[in-house]
């Protein structure tokens, strides 16, 4: 993602707008929905369902060839879980990744939920993962160098030690889903040392795990990224 970064107008920026608010009231319903006995499918059908209700369509059928309108990534499912007929029981966490369409852009929108009883483990880690966003989210302004982002998540992360995913990151994002530039969540000299202005538009979205390190397996499925064993 070294393209340059994508600046909006003010009639691009209310377009970002709406189709935000979109995903995000789609993810509020899909986070709700989410109960125990509830299968990954049936909050797909959901999310499928919301978005086309409301004048949108899914961003995530058929990109890169993903199959469904969601993504579910359950328990040590890192990222990109492809929803399928598992069914939510007490103890489980999910996250739910929302990407919607609307009259020309993209919204990205994403969440946890708890099922029941969840260990006090997974709580702390999913609420400190919360804080680490918002407080990347808090330093965004004018003049700021994208490479604070990671900066500010990984010192918080390191706090509590957990560790910050570097796998994954945020994006740019407007009238196309994935645009320029790469957002790091750790502190990296490949991080962008560009400068926010008014008008640009990106995801922030850390993901913070227990433990010193990542290993995982994707699945048959060419998109699941599984971590056993590892929250």
């Amino acid at each position: 993602m070294k393209d340059p970064i994508h600046v909006m107008n003010a009639e691009q920026i209310e377009g970002l707008r709406k189709a935000a608010n979109l995903g995000a009231r789609t993810l509020k319903g899909a986070l709700e929905f989410a109960k125990e006995g509830v299968s990954l499918d049936q909050i797909d059908e959901f999310v499928h369902q919301f978005i086309v209700d409301n004048g949108g369509y899914p961003s995530a059928i058929d990109f890169h060839h993903y199959p469904k309108s969601v993504c579910t990534s359950v328990n040590d499912v890192v990222s990109h879980g492809v929803p399928n007929s598992y069914v939510l029981q007490d103890g489980d966490y999910l996250n739910i990744d929302v990407v919607c369409y609307l009259d020309g852009h993209h919204g990205d929108n994403s969440g946890m939920v708890m099922i029941g009883d969840v260990h006090e483990d997974i709580l702390k880690l999913s609420k400190v993962t919360r804080e680490a966003m918002f407080k990347a989210i808090d330093i965004c302004k004018p003049g700021v160098r994208y490479n604070e982002i990671g900066e500010t998540i990984q010192n918080y992360a390191d706090q509590f030690g957990y560790f910050v995913n570097r796998e994954f990151g945020g994006h740019g994002i407007a009238h196309e889903l994935h645009l320029a530039p790469l957002v790091y969540h750790h502190k990296t000299k490949s991080s962008s040392t560009a400068e926010m202005v008014p008008g640009m538009a990106f995801t922030i979205e850390p993901i913070l795990m227990l433990g010193n390190r990542f290993q995982y397996v994707q699945w048959e499925d060419g998109w699941t990224i599984h971590a056993p064993g590892m929250p």
